[in-house]
C-alpha cells in the first residue's frame, strides 16, 4: 500500500477509537484545533485541557482558580497531570514559567516520543534527551536533532508498525512531512507526481473541450437537417403555419437536449466517435505531441506516488 495512503487511513482508525481529549490535544498539535465541545460533565482536568487546545473557548470559562487547584493536589495512585503528557501539556501552556521544573522532570524520565512532543511546545526546554527504546523513539531523536539520515524510509516503514496512539502518529507524520520537505530524492518525486497530475488533467480538459465542440457541431448540423425536412414531411398536410414552427422547435429541443447535454449522437455513432479521436489527435499534434504517448507515460508515472 502507498505510505500516504496508509497513513490517511491509519490516522482515521486511530481518531475513532481515541477518546475526545487525545483528539482534541492531537489537532492542536498540527494546528488545527477543534471547537470546546459542548458536553456538560466535563471534569475539571478536561475543562483545562480544552481551554488550552480547543477554540471558541466560552467567555465564562475563567479557570485560574481551578489550574492553582490542580497545582495543589496529591498525585493519587499514581495518577496526577505531571504522569501525563496531555495534561502535563494543557498545565504548562497555561503558566510555562511554574512547570518548567515539572516538564524538565517528565521530559528526561519518558519516552523520546514524549520529549519531542514537549520541545515543539517548549522549545526552551532546558533537559537531557531520553535514550530512545524502539522505532518512533528514534524517529523523535532524529526530529529532535533536525538530522535525516539515509536509511529514512526503513525507519519510517518500521515505525508505522510500532504506531498504537495518535501520540504516536504524530511523530511518524512529522517524520514524513520531514522527509517530502528536506530529502531531495523524495522532493524530485514529489515534483513528477505534480507535474504528472496536471499533465492528466490537461488530457481530460482537451478530450472534453473536443468533445462539447463536435456534439455543439453535430447539433447544428442536426436543425439544419429538421429544418430543411419537416417542411418536406408537413408540405402535404393541409395544415396551418404556426403547427410546423412549433414542430420545428420541438426538434431543435429534442436534438439539443440528446446530442449537446446527453451526448447521443456522438457517443452512440462510431463515425463520431472516430471523428472525435482524429480532433482530440490533431489538437495535441498542433503542440508537438502524441496523444496516445503522453498517455501511455502518465500511466508509467503512476507508479511514482510510492516513495
Amino acid at each position: 500500500m502507498l505510505i500516504l495512503g496508509e497513513l490517511i487511513e491509519l490516522k482515521q482508525v486511530l481518531l475513532n477509537k481515541s477518546s475526545l481529549k487525545e483528539e482534541a490535544f492531537y489537532q492542536f498539535l498540527v494546528d488545527k484545533p477543534l471547537s470546546y465541545p459542548a458536553k456538560s460533565d466535563l471534569t475539571e482536568i478536561e475543562r483545562i485541557c480544552y481551554s488550552a487546545f480547543c477554540t471558541d473557548i466560552p467567555t465564562n470559562k475563567n479557570l485560574t482558580n481551578l489550574i492553582e487547584a490542580q497545582r495543589r493536589t496529591r498525585p493519587i495512585r499514581g495518577m496526577h497531570y505531571t504522569e501525563n503528557l496531555i495534561e502535563l501539556t494543557a498545565m504548562a501552556l497555561k503558566n510555562p514559567k511554574l512547570e518548567r521544573g515539572t516538564l524538565k522532570e517528565y521530559s528526561e524520565n519518558h519516552s523520546t516520543r514524549d520529549f519531542y512532543i514537549l520541545y515543539v511546545q517548549f522549545p526552551n526546554l532546558e533537559s537531557n534527551i531520553p535514550i530512545a527504546q524502539g522505532n518512533i523513539d528514534e524517529i523523535a531523536l532524529h526530529l529532535c536533532k533536525e538530522s535525516f539520515p539515509q536509511e529514512w524510509k526503513a525507519l519510517l516503514l518500521a515505525g508505522l508498525e510500532e504506531i498504537s496512539d495518535l501520540m504516536d502518529f504524530y511523530v511518524i507524520e512529522q517524520w514524513y512531512k520531514r522527509a517530502m520537505d528536506d530529502n531531495p530524492i523524495v522532493h524530485q518525486t514529489h515534483d513528477i507526481i505534480c507535474v504528472r497530475d496536471a499533465l492528466a488533467q490537461i488530457v481530460t480538459k482537451t478530450e472534453r473541450c473536443v468533445t462539447l465542440a463536435i456534439r455543439i457541431v453535430s447539433a447544428l448540423f442536426m436543425v439544419a437537417i429538421s429544418y430543411w425536412l419537416v417542411p418536406l414531411i408537413i408540405r402535404k398536410w393541409d395544415q396551418a403555419e404556426p403547427i410546423m414552427a412549433v414542430i420545428q422547435f420541438l426538434f431543435y429541443l429534442i436534438g439539443i437536449s440528446f446530442i449537446v447535454f446527453v451526448g447521443f449522437i456522438p457517443d452512440r455513432i462510431k463515425l463520431f466517435n472516430s471523428l472525435k479521436e482524429k480532433v482530440t489527435d490533431w489538437v495535441f499534434r498542433r503542440k508537438g505531441l502524441n496523444r496516445l504517448e503522453v498517455k501511455e507515460r502518465l500511466d508509467r508515472l503512476a507508479n511514482q506516488d510510492e516513495i
